[in-house]
């Protein structure tokens, strides 16, 4: 028995491996494993980093942001939109909402489908309180009784949220995978919103995540090197 503790421990000391609990059913290292940590270190610090942006602050740069999207050509062409409703230290969506509507366009937010860990889509035609609820990751959507779907396949721009972006369009979510699976068999263009605070020169990039065409700052629009659309 010595023997045995003896030799598995000068191995695991030989692969020198940060999760010895995990080789005792499974001595191959999981290619993802230092992605995920360098993924869990960004989603830290940006977390971080957005939380010191005040209220006022971020009100300010999410009207600059908007400012940058009604320029936008697939923007102004969508006849349906989906948008997500912001929450805590997101890019405010409410303005850009209210212009779109005003526009006549259509507008779909995110449903969260947790039992097949989904997203589903519903058309939402106001922010009237009595017609949202909380989902269980504490972000507003349609109640069930307002619930309206829409085919995913009919949208013309996605508007995503997002931790960090790089200039490649590479995207760190928050770490479930919802939109990338929502946007894996998905042609039309995608574009992210975020502070000029989140956008880093390079993001671990797995064959799972969805690269986003489009990246509005409240500086800069980037049309994404990795882009689907470039």
């Amino acid at each position: 028995m010595f023997y045995v503790i003896s030799t598995a421990s000068k191995l695991l000391r030989f692969l020198d491996k940060p999760f010895g609990s995990l080789l005792s059913s499974k001595l191959n290292k999981d290619p993802s494993l230092p992605h995920e940590a360098e993924k869990k270190s960004i989603r830290k610090k940006l977390q971080l980093e957005r939380r010191g942006v005040g209220a006022t602050e971020r009100q300010r740069k999410s009207q600059a942001i908007m400012a940058f999207l009604l320029q936008l050509d697939p923007f102004r062409k969508a006849r349906t939109i989906q948008l997500y409703l912001s929450y805590a230290t997101e890019v405010e969506t409410s303005p850009i909402f209210h212009f779109a509507r005003r526009k006549n366009k259509q507008i779909a937010v995110p449903i969260l489908d947790r039992a097949h860990c989904a997203l589903q889509f519903s058309e939402l035609n106001t922010l009237s309180p009595h017609m949202l609820e909380k989902s269980p990751l504490g972000i507003s959507q349609p109640r069930l009784e307002f619930q309206k779907k829409i085919d995913p396949k009919t949208i013309d721009l996605w508007i995503i949220p997002g931790l960090a972006f790089d200039p490649q369009g590479n995207r760190l979510g928050y770490g479930k995978g919802y939109y990338d699976r929502a946007l894996q068999n998905i042609q039309q263009p995608v574009l992210g919103l975020a502070f000029e605070i989140q956008i880093v020169p390079h993001l671990p990039v797995e064959t799972r995540d969805v690269p986003v065409d489009y990246i509005i700052t409240e500086k800069r629009t980037i049309v994404c090197k990795g882009g689907r659309s470039t």
